[in-house]
């Protein structure tokens, strides 16, 4: 399928924005992922990101409920670059981690790009074993994760 195809079935599949706070994340995933040797270039992926933005907008204004927010992120350890709308504001995703705000699309693209899992394997070389002991010590909090939202209504 081409970024083309992914629109016309994103504007066909409409948009789910049922109440509650953060309702619509899992009925309005859309989850990315290319073969390393098949990846798509960074500025044709940010242009189908923010056109995929502008189909959402457009629906969400339609449906008339307040808030509904697009947000973009990569998936490191599933290696898919994601996106969705949900009922919130975007300083408070549907999130159960830490949350770096992105300034701009592009920095979650180039981060999935770049990404040395970007086809959803992770090398050997990345894996380290953990004893029970470092498991339970490592609860601290991760690296905040990279995040581009804009609040569509």
């Amino acid at each position: 399928m081409t970024f083309d195809d992914w629109i016309l079935e994103m504007t066909g599949d409409g948009l789910e924005l049922p109440d509650g706070r953060g309702a619509g994340a899992s009925e309005n995933l859309w989850s990315l992922s290319f073969p390393a040797d098949k990846l798509p270039n960074a500025v044709d992926l940010t242009r189908f990101i923010e056109t995929a933005v502008d189909v959402r907008r457009a629906q969400a204004k339609s449906i008339g409920r307040k808030p509904a927010t697009f947000y973009l992120w990569h998936d490191e350890q599933a290696g898919q670059l994601r996106f969705s709308v949900a009922r919130c504001l975007p300083d408070a995703l549907p999130f159960r981690c830490a949350v770096k705000p992105a300034k701009a699309a592009s920095e979650v693209v180039d981060n999935y790009l770049a990404s040395s899992n970007v086809d959803g394997l992770i090398p050997w070389s990345e894996l380290k074993p953990v004893c029970s002991d470092e498991a339970e010590a490592d609860n601290a909090q991760p690296n905040p994760l990279l995040v581009w939202a804009r609040q569509l209504v």
